[in-house]
Protein backbone atom coordinates (compact mmCIF):
# COMPACT_ATOMS: atom_id res chain seq x y z
CA UNK A 1 0.00 0.00 0.00
CA UNK A 2 0.82 3.31 0.05
CA UNK A 3 2.44 4.92 3.53
CA UNK A 4 -0.16 7.56 5.26
CA UNK A 5 -3.06 5.79 3.40
CA UNK A 6 -5.89 4.41 5.91
CA UNK A 7 -6.34 1.39 3.27
CA UNK A 8 -4.04 -0.73 1.04
CA UNK A 9 -3.91 -0.02 -2.09
CA UNK A 10 -6.07 -2.15 -3.69
CA UNK A 11 -5.23 -2.31 -7.74
CA UNK A 12 -6.17 -5.99 -8.81
CA UNK A 13 -9.42 -5.88 -8.30
CA UNK A 14 -10.61 -8.80 -10.15
CA UNK A 15 -9.52 -11.66 -12.56
CA UNK A 16 -8.88 -9.56 -15.63
CA UNK A 17 -6.82 -6.99 -13.93
CA UNK A 18 -4.45 -10.33 -12.66
CA UNK A 19 -4.29 -11.49 -16.68
CA UNK A 20 -3.62 -7.96 -17.35
CA UNK A 21 -0.82 -7.91 -15.26
CA UNK A 22 0.67 -11.19 -16.26
CA UNK A 23 0.43 -10.05 -20.16
CA UNK A 24 1.86 -7.16 -19.49
CA UNK A 25 4.62 -8.04 -17.39
CA UNK A 26 5.07 -11.72 -19.79
CA UNK A 27 5.67 -9.55 -22.74
CA UNK A 28 8.24 -7.03 -20.25
CA UNK A 29 5.79 -4.31 -20.78
CA UNK A 30 5.00 -2.99 -17.63
CA UNK A 31 3.31 0.23 -16.99
CA UNK A 32 3.27 -0.10 -13.55
CA UNK A 33 -0.38 1.33 -12.82
CA UNK A 34 -0.94 -2.56 -12.24
CA UNK A 35 0.84 -4.29 -9.67
CA UNK A 36 1.13 -6.97 -6.82
CA UNK A 37 0.86 -6.22 -3.29
CA UNK A 38 1.17 -9.47 -1.64
CA UNK A 39 4.43 -12.06 -1.38
CA UNK A 40 2.50 -14.57 -3.69
CA UNK A 41 1.38 -12.08 -6.18
CA UNK A 42 5.00 -11.00 -6.60
CA UNK A 43 6.15 -14.23 -6.65
CA UNK A 44 4.37 -14.98 -9.19
CA UNK A 45 5.11 -11.33 -11.52
CA UNK A 46 8.81 -12.51 -10.97
CA UNK A 47 8.06 -15.62 -12.31
CA UNK A 48 6.41 -14.41 -15.14
CA UNK A 49 9.33 -11.19 -16.29
CA UNK A 50 11.22 -14.80 -15.89
CA UNK A 51 9.42 -16.40 -18.12
CA UNK A 52 8.87 -13.84 -20.66
CA UNK A 53 12.40 -13.11 -20.69
CA UNK A 54 13.51 -16.77 -20.95
CA UNK A 55 10.79 -17.31 -24.48
CA UNK A 56 12.05 -14.39 -25.90
CA UNK A 57 15.25 -15.49 -25.39
CA UNK A 58 14.43 -18.77 -27.17
CA UNK A 59 12.88 -17.53 -30.09
CA UNK A 60 15.89 -14.78 -30.61
CA UNK A 61 18.08 -17.39 -30.78
CA UNK A 62 16.45 -20.33 -32.63
CA UNK A 63 15.92 -17.06 -35.58
CA UNK A 64 19.09 -16.46 -35.27
CA UNK A 65 20.07 -20.12 -36.22
CA UNK A 66 17.62 -20.08 -38.67
CA UNK A 67 19.30 -17.25 -40.57
CA UNK A 68 22.55 -18.41 -42.96
CA UNK A 69 25.23 -16.11 -43.11
CA UNK A 70 27.64 -15.53 -45.52
CA UNK A 71 31.26 -16.52 -45.01
CA UNK A 72 32.48 -13.53 -44.33
CA UNK A 73 29.64 -13.11 -41.61
CA UNK A 74 31.00 -16.33 -39.87
CA UNK A 75 34.33 -15.09 -40.31
CA UNK A 76 33.37 -12.01 -37.89
CA UNK A 77 31.68 -14.17 -35.24
CA UNK A 78 34.93 -16.36 -34.89
CA UNK A 79 36.98 -13.40 -34.46
CA UNK A 80 34.16 -12.27 -32.10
Amino acid sequence: GLEGAETPARNLLDYRDTWWMTAITGLTIGFGDVYPITFLGRFVGCLTVSLGVMIVALLTSSLCQAIPFTVQERAALVIL
